[in-house]
């Protein structure tokens, strides 16, 4: 075996790593995030896995998942782009099977995160790495990865998530608690998004009735300024 060949099949070895990361954490649930007086809601949807890769095939976004889920992706289905070289390729698939860290460890809500060529309305980082999101059917999801970029900087606004909560997708209210900061309350308007054995603080016995996530959470309200249209990510996770 070349040394060329070799890479590919050791590349294709931390995809599929990767991706049974992705379906084992993140598949098929959502996750609220809460910052202050705001919360973005998160999906982590099957067809944007291929993307965050930096990976190029003949694949669609959904047979190179599948494939690599499965272990049947082939170093003969990949190749690169001048844009994303071997190189970064590399750097990326380490930080890829971490995803899950986002959900559940501290992590930084990014406003407006400015790239060379895009400016994402809500992004999420850990420092080591960082997703740039996308916003569809009321909730955010990750379009691009980038490993210990400048964002931090270049973003508009920075803010830390005091909870981070998540659910199976489909269910009414998110019942586990992921992660939160001690000194923190959930603000009461967001109560009701909340299975009540998953609360850090005592109910208050008057709470607000009848309020949805696309009127509780503020930042998710807002569109994008890149359409969803363009990554055809149009099934949801199951």
């Amino acid at each position: 075996m070349d040394t060329k060949e070799a890479k590919m099949r050791t590349l294709c070895g931390q995809v599929t790593l990767a991706a049974q990361a992705y379906q084992r954490n993140l598949v098929g649930r959502a996750f609220l995030y809460v910052f202050g007086e705001e919360c973005i809601e998160v999906l982590f949807r099957t067809d944007d896995f291929f993307h965050l890769t930096g990976l190029e095939s003949c694949l669609d976004a959904k047979d190179f998942y599948d494939n690599a889920k499965n272990s049947k992706l082939s170093h003969k289905q990949i190749y690169f782009k001048p844009k994303h070289p071997y190189d970064l390729v590399k750097k990326k698939l380490p930080c890829l099977s971490r995803l899950d860290e986002l959900t559940k460890h501290k992590v930084t809500i990014l406003k407006d995160m400015k790239t060379s060529s895009i400016t994402y309305k809500v992004g999420l980082t850990n420092v080591s790495f960082t997703v740039g999101m996308y916003y569809k059917a009321g909730y955010y999801s990750p379009q691009t990865l980038r490993v210990k970029d400048n964002s931090l900087r270049t973003s508009r606004d920075a803010v830390d998530a005091d909870f981070i909560f998540g659910k199976k997708y489909g269910e009414n209210q998110y019942n586990v608690m992921l992660f939160s900061q001690s000194e923190k309350e959930i603000p009461q308007k967001l109560l009701n998004l909340l299975a009540p054995d998953c609360l850090p603080v005592v109910i208050p016995s008057s709470t607000p009735n009848d309020i949805s996530p696309s009127e509780t959470c503020s930042v998710s309200s807002a569109e994008n300024l890149q359409t969803a249209e363009t990554k055809g990510a149009e099934n949801l996770p199951v």
